[in-house]
């Protein structure tokens, strides 16, 4: 016993006061992404009024944003840039500065894949680049399915690669990227198919002819050819663009295909060259012509040594001739002995034909 202190006999509770320790809190948003991605963190129960240090995967972080604590402990919201690292989850850590209190939370990274350009045609170079992989990895990759030569990741879980995009019918294609680890990602590439319009489409040899094209290689030699006789070269610009002039060789009539390449791009169209005739004098009903009227036909576009023929009414006249090498042709007639009224005329090589129409006068001549 204590002198002035009555003694207490058993056991006896003098005073219970309750003690809560509060430890730092933090929250983070979004809690997962790609490298590169901005997080935004806030924070409870720190120290008054003090600073705060980020952490990630134990190194200090630059951030922005409030980076002092209130007088009830709270910050935020602060903002850090995930960097590079590999896939799967990492560490964010906050501290007080004078406190000392720690509070963490986990942000997953997931695999990125990034190209550039995202569009093209055929042989267009594609920088492609990686980020949040594994570690040190190998990796494969395709294009719409086909395979690309491999490449492997680094330290950090990325890696960088390009190649020319293939040969296929214009669309949408994947590039894939898997590494070893089984992470995964793709980027879309939108590929085009070189184009050009021909104005005119149609003519005769000589004739000027003005292309314009485009999904072209960009600042590529453009070879044009005109039934495989190259006619016109140009330099595509930096959009892929062309324009040029040619002239239409000397060929006989049909249809031809003109080829516009850069290389790896060829696109073709049809140009088509008619069998052209003339027939001089012309008559008609007000100015007609007479039985032994000499009429003659030129031609232009026929086939190079081929016979011309031909026909009044149907029936073969003794009045021939031979193509010349520029498929140009001409043959003079008499007008046989006809009824008045108009009669036909056909000139032919037996591949291209031309009919004209003669009309004979009802009055013979005095």
């Amino acid at each position: 016993t204590t002198p002035g202190v009555p003694s207490i006999n058993g056991a006896a509770i003098i005073q219970m006061t309750p003690f809560n320790v509060v430890v730092g809190a933090i929250t983070i948003s979004p809690d997962n992404g790609a490298v590169g991605s901005e997080v935004n963190i806030n924070g409870t129960y720190f120290g008054v009024t003090e600073g705060i240090t980020v952490r990630y995967d134990s190194l200090e972080a630059n951030f922005s944003g409030n980076g002092l604590t209130s007088s009830s402990g709270a910050f935020g919201p602060t903002k850090i840039t995930i960097p590079p690292g590999i896939a799967g989850q990492h560490t964010i850590t906050v501290s007080g500065n004078n406190s000392g209190t720690i509070a963490q939370a986990t942000f997953t990274v997931a695999p990125k894949l990034t190209i550039v350009p995202t569009s093209g045609s055929a042989g267009t170079l594609i920088n492609v680049s990686g980020s949040g992989f594994g570690r040190q990895l190998d990796a494969t990759s395709a294009f719409g399915g086909d395979p690309l030569t491999p490449t492997r990741t680094d330290v950090y879980g990325s890696f960088a690669f390009n190649f020319g995009a293939l040969k296929k019918a214009e669309g949408n294609y994947d590039i894939v990227v898997t590494d070893g680890g089984g992470n995964s990602d793709k980027a879309s590439f939108r590929l085009t198919v070189a184009k050009f319009d021909l104005r005119p489409n149609t003519g005769t040899a000589e004739t000027q002819v003005s292309l314009t094209g485009s999904n072209f290689l960009p600042s590529r030699q453009i070879t044009v050819t005109f039934n495989d006789i190259k006619v016109a070269a140009a330099t595509s610009n930096a959009q892929g663009a062309v324009s040029a002039n040619f002239t239409v060789p000397a060929l006989a009539a049909g249809t031809y295909k003109v080829k516009v390449s850069d290389g790896s791009n060829t696109n073709m169209a049809d140009f088509s060259i008619p069998a052209t005739a003339a027939i001089s004098p012309q008559t008609s009903l007000s100015s007609p012509g007479h039985v032994g009227s000499e009429l003659t036909i030129t031609g232009k576009g026929f086939t190079p040594g081929g016979t011309v023929t031909v026909s009044y009414d149907g029936k073969q006249l003794n009045t021939t001739t031979t193509v010349l090498a520029d498929q140009s042709f001409s043959v003079t007639l008499k007008v046989p002995a006809s009824t008045a009224g108009e009669h036909t005329i056909v000139a032919t090589d037996g591949t291209n034909s031309k009919p004209f129409t003669f009309v004979m006068e009802s009055k013979p001549p005095l």
